[in-house]
This record gives C-alpha cells, structure tokens and sequence, in this order.
C-alpha cells in the first residue's frame, strides 16, 4: 500500500528496481508505476501514459484506459506494425471510448481538442528487404530511400485503414449517423502517421562500430518527427 520512491544516483539497484517493478516478477502486483525523467522533450509538461488493454470484461486495467482516455488524453498514440490498423485496432478505440469522446464534441470539436496518431513499427524490415529484392534492378539506390518509400506508402495506406476500419466498427454497433460521419472525417483531418524505426534509431545512438545502422541520421528513422509532433500537443493546448 505504501508506494515505493527511489532515484537513480540515490539507489544502486535503481534500473534492477524499475525492471522489476515494470516488467519483472513484482510487475503483476503493480497498480501503478510513476517514472519522472530529466529530458528536455519532457520539460514542457508533456506526461506519456502507457495504457494497458480493454479486451477483458471488468478487468480494471480496462476502467483506468478508458478513464484515462474519456478524461485526460490530448492525444491517442495507436502502435501498429506494417500490417497496419485492422478491426482489432478500431475496436479498441470503440471500446476504450475514444470515438464516443469525440461524438460528444461533434457540435464544437475546438472546446474537447484530441487527436489521433498511429506509429507503425517494423518499416526498417519491410525497408531491407524491398532493397534487397530490388538491388539488381536499381544498384544505385540506397536502403534509406527505400525506406523513405515505404514511409510514403505507409502514411497514404493508414490513412485509409483508419477511415474504413472506423466506419466499419461504428456502422456495425448503431450505425453510422450523419453526425459519427462528420466525426470520422475530423479524425482524418487531424490525423497523424509516424513510420518509425526505433531498432535502427537505437543502433544510432549506440555509436558501436560492431552494430552499423544504415540510416544516417536520427531523423531518418522519424522519431525526432514524432517526439516533436507529441510536445506540439502539449504547447498548443497550453495556448488554448
């Protein structure tokens, strides 16, 4: 009942202590787990809440999502692989209260401002292997333009999953008035993609001559992009 405070520099175990705590053998008995880091992107009052599921009926892991997402959240950040966002992905949103949210504000979508962003994962596999099947073909072309491609192709492609998921789940439930139509094209209006390659962003920073990552540099992986796109959320609703 009493929470545990520790710091790093005051604990010696502090990174064991957090592993255990978050995804070790204590991290089933945790409600809650408050991490404050020292970093700049952070310093302007941007908070990340890492939301567990809804799919279980009367889990309260699932009451505290859709507290979390019907009360506070300023933005949804819907991870997903290459795939992309399928049922499964439209559903949670469906569930979780997101669209209700928004129909609620359907009249003035300025007096609850929330957007949506999807970050797909997985792009730098997809990127290496169109660049090794299309290597004969085109020599010269570099891994980072191909997956500079298929970050294109990724964003146009999401775009229209969300909107034919998103119908599809709202016809299928109470059907799609005229008003949860409107609400379908805003989220699109606002909607944000970020591809991101976290692995190949990870091995950039590393600085490890024995993992060479093939971009060069950190925005070429579009996780500065997305980190930017987040505390822009944070500095326009301080405006407002």
């Amino acid at each position: 009942k009493n929470p545990l405070i520790c710091s790093e520099g005051k604990d010696a175990n502090f990174r064991e202590l957090l592993h255990e705590h978050a995804t070790g053998y204590l991290a089933p008995l945790i409600k809650e787990l408050k991490v404050k880091w020292n970093v700049e992107m952070m310093k302007g009052g941007l908070t990340l809440v890492d939301l567990p599921g809804v799919g279980v009926a009367g889990d309260i892991k699932a009451e505290v999502t859709e507290r979390w997402i019907r009360e506070h959240a300023k933005a949804i950040v819907l991870v997903v692989d290459t795939r992309g966002v399928r049922e499964t992905e439209a559903e949670l949103l469906r569930n979780s209260g997101f669209l209700n949210r928004l129909l609620h504000a359907a009249h003035d979508p300025s007096s609850d401002p929330v957007i949506l962003m999807v970050a797909v994962t997985h792009i730098d596999k997809i990127a290496e292997q169109e660049y090794l099947d299309g290597k004969a073909n085109a020599p010269g072309k570099k891994r980072t333009d191909y997956l500079a491609d298929v970050c294109e192709k990724v964003r146009a492609r999401i775009a229209n999953q969300v909107e034919e998921q998103l119908t599809k789940v709202w016809k299928a439930t109470t059907g799609l008035s005229e008003t949860k139509a409107e609400v379908i094209k805003e989220i699109i209006a606002k909607l944000q993609v970020h591809p991101v390659s976290a692995p190949q962003y990870r091995q950039l920073l590393m600085e490890d001559e024995d993992v060479v990552p093939f971009i060069k540099t950190r925005e070429q992986s579009n996780i500065p992009q997305m980190l930017k796109a987040l505390c822009e959320v944070v500095q326009n609703r301080a405006s407002d």
